[in-house]
Parts: structure tokens; C-alpha cells; sequence
């Protein structure tokens, strides 16, 4: 009963309730594109779209830039290796493996944006590959490369354009607000160590600074992809 009592009191916010709403138009739109183009897995671009998706428009833009970068990129390595070593299947797996964990490691090396060209270059090539291995009787590695990265880039696009035409929500007055938090905390801080009588709570504040200035290094990142002030 407190389950149900629960789920009937949510009450979303109003930029909640956008992000929910523009999130399910890229969706829908995505997945009405690749139907029409008939695609191989239209679901992988309805999965890309909630993959990347974010309230602000900066963030959606940075990964979208760089998820098509690194599609196309593991698209063409797929191309190179599946034919030459398709036929030595021990040799192929430990070539793609370590194709994979070398993309990967290179990734979290970045913890910018991108990073994501790496990611998506590592588990793309693995993706091409394992579906041009079960659907080898059906499509040629060319034609399964094209679609997924067709299949990405409509994703990709559809949540850039909704995200930047549909009520758009700019990430720099969420750093400016963090950032006027961290001062704040810090003045706190000096008061604190300089009181004759401190409250002794400085390791509180002193992690609160810290998980702010994290947080704002992460958003801060994602700025110069977006026309907001």
C-alpha cells in the first residue's frame, strides 16, 4: 500500500517532465526514420537516443558529435579485419579483443567528451562483427557496417535537433549556480577555521567543495558545444 501511495504522490518537476517529453519525440522520431529506410536493427537508434540522453543541450551535443566519429571509425575496422580474418576464427577473436580493451583503455584515459570516440570505435567494431557472424546468409559485413551506422546517426541527429529546437536547457546557469555554491562553501570554510569557537564541521564542507568542484569540472567540459549565454 505505501508502494502504491508512493507512486501516486510522485509529482515530477516541470523540467522533468520536459526532458521526459522531448526525449520520447527524439525516440519516436529516430525509430520512424530507420522503419522508413528500412534498416536492419531500427532498435538501435531508438536505444542511442536514450543512451545519450541528457536535460541539457551542451552535453547532447558533445556526445553526439563524437559518437558519429567514433561509429564511422568502428565501422571502417570492422571492414578491414571481418574479411581477412573471418576465416581464422581464434586469430579474429584475439585481434578483436584486444582492438576492444585498447579502445576502452584509451577511453577512460579522457574523461572528456571525447572519450566517447575511443568507446564507440571499441564496441562498434564488436557489434558489426557479431552480426555480420550470425546474419552472414543474409547481409554482406558492408551492408551491416552501413546500417549501424546509419542506425547511430539517425539517433544522434534526432536527439541533437529535438534537444536544440524543443525548449533547449543550457548548462551554463547550472555551473553558474555551482559555481556560486563552491564560494559560498568556501567562505564558510575560512570562517569556520578562523572562529574562536569553531563547529568542527570543516570536513564536511571540505567534501562538499570537493564534490562541487567535480561536478562543475564535469559540466564545464560540455560548454563549448552550445550557443547558450
Amino acid at each position: 500500500m505505501s508502494l502504491i501511495q508512493q507512486i501516486f504522490s510522485f509529482r515530477p518537476s516541470k523540467m522533468a517532465l520536459v526532458f521526459a517529453a522531448k526525449t520520447f519525440v527524439a525516440a519516436m522520431l529516430a525509430l520512424f526514420v530507420s522503419f522508413e529506410l528500412d534498416l536492419i536493427n531500427p532498435m538501435w537508434s531508438i536505444g542511442t537516443v536514450l543512451i545519450i540522453a541528457s536535460p541539457y543541450s551542451g552535453m547532447v551535443s558533445s556526445k553526439c558529435i563524437y559518437r558519429l566519429i567514433g561509429t564511422a571509425a568502428g565501422a571502417l575496422i570492422a571492414l578491414i579485419l571481418t574479411p581477412q580474418l573471418i576465416n581464422t576464427p581464434w586469430l579474429f577473436t584475439i585481434i578483436l579483443s584486444l582492438w576492444v580493451g585498447f579502445a576502452l583503455y584509451v577511453s577512460l584515459l579522457d574523461r572528456t567528451p571525447r572519450s566517447y570516440v575511443f568507446m564507440l570505435a571499441g564496441y562498434t567494431t564488436a557489434m558489426i562483427v557479431y552480426n555480420a557472424v550470425t546474419l552472414i546468409d543474409q547481409y554482406s559485413i558492408f551492408d551491416i557496417a552501413i546500417a549501424r551506422v546509419m542506425e547511430i546517426s539517425i539517433g544522434v541527429i534526432a536527439s541533437a535537433v529535438v534537444s536544440a529546437t524543443i525548449f533547449p536547457v543550457h548548462i551554463g546557469s547550472v555551473i553558474k549556480q555551482r559555481v556560486s555554491q563552491a564560494l559560498r562553501d568556501t567562505e564558510l570554510l575560512f570562517i569556520d577555521l578562523f572562529s574562536p569557537a569553531p563547529e568542527k564541521n570543516s570536513q564536511l564542507i571540505l567534501a562538499a567543495l570537493t564534490r562541487d568542484s567535480t561536478d562543475i569540472h564535469a559540466l564545464a567540459v560540455h560548454l563549448n558545444y552550445e550557443k547558450g549565454e
